[in-house]
């Protein structure tokens, strides 16, 4: 059986980058998500949406960053090992001969690593559903819960339900596309960053609907999508035609899975130190399930708590070993 020195659960941003900084620590690993490729919720979710705040790179999409990840773990691909579909369902520590490793138990079997680290992000992920009459009866392509490649929507009608960040971005970003895109939300107000709602002002061809909710939706005969709005807190009501209908009600992140782990979590999260150690001996954790005083969730927090957790597992597994500094010019220049 393969024993890594680490197992990275997890192969959003935050485990490739760990996976990618094992590699220059020469430490072998393996990485489980539970996902059928890697990307985690940027790639799943988000692959045309475009992230704006990771340091020295203007803007780029979620695929992108997931293309990009997998280009840089590239060079330590004969030490590390990608187990795509498959759930870590509890791991446990073992000694054998003098030595201590974990077995992982997951959907397709087991496998062992000496130290853990957990970067599931937000973990297992579900969409908001709309709560309408009739929605059951739609097309699977006509009501999605994720955008699809922004090109699909050319020469289209389109709703958009929702008034958060995600909805905003969609209009911003498909509104190059469709004929038309009526953002509905059931408050007057729209919850995202003021930015994007300025930024609306500049598409024409959106037309903000508030405060309404769709409450019906019926399929015409000519295959549209017919949608029944209720202005909040009155009987008035409004028809709307679309060629298809996009729900950005946002999602409910699941962590369910932690519950047989043997660390202690809060909240939905794992309480981590300085050295992103949990409270169990060779388990670490970063990005949004790691949580410390003062956390801030972003894609750039997680790329500066995977060098600090790997750096804190070498010296976890190799405590006699001088930890010397290492920089990727360095490196690669040697190699």
């Amino acid at each position: 059986m393969l024993r890594t020195d680490i197992a990275i659960i997890g192969a959003g941003p935050a485990g490739l980058f760990a996976a990618f900084y094992a590699g220059m620590r020469h430490l072998t690993t393996q990485v489980i998500d539970t996902l059928p490729n890697a990307g985690g919720q940027p790639f799943a979710l988000y692959p045309e949406k475009k992230i704006y705040d990771i340091g020295g790179i203007p803007n780029l999409s979620g695929q992108a960053l997931t293309t990009n990840g997998l280009a840089q773990i590239e060079p330590f691909r004969a030490t590390t090992t990608l187990c795509f579909d498959e759930k870590v369902l509890q791991f446990s520590q073992v000694e054998d001969d003098g030595e201590t490793y974990f077995t992982i138990t997951t959907s397709k079997g087991t496998r062992e690593a000496r130290a853990i680290l957990i970067a599931t992000g937000g973990g297992a992920f579900s969409p908001r559903l709309l709560k309408a009459k009739g929605v059951d009866a739609l097309p699977n392509d006509q009501l999605t819960y994720i955008a699809k490649p922004y090109a699909s929507y050319q020469h289209k009608t389109l709703a958009i339900l929702g008034g958060g960040d995600t909805a905003l971005d969609y209009a911003n970003e498909i509104a190059p596309y469709a004929d038309h895109i009526a953002l509905i939300h059931r408050r007057d107000r729209f919850r995202g960053l003021e930015h994007q709602v300025a930024l609306l002002e500049t598409h024409p061809n959106v037309e903000r609907i508030t405060p309404y909710i769709p409450n019906q939706i019926d399929l015409t005969a000519d295959g549209k999508i017919s949608l029944t709005l209720t202005k909040a807190r009155t009987e008035d009501s409004k028809q709307l035609v679309v060629d298809e209908v996009l729900v950005a009600y946002g999602f409910i992140g699941s962590q369910t899975e932690m519950n047989d782990w043997p660390v202690t979590t809060h909240h939905q999260a794992i309480p981590v130190d300085q050295q992103m150690a949990t409270d169990h001996p060779g388990v670490f954790a970063i990005g949004d399930i790691a949580t410390y005083p003062h956390k801030t969730k972003l894609i750039a927090s997680a790329y500066g708590e995977a060098p600090t957790a790997i750096n804190s597992i070498f010296r976890y597994l190799h405590p006699d070993d001088d930890l010397h500094m290492i920089h990727s010019t360095t490196f690669f220049g040697s190699h």
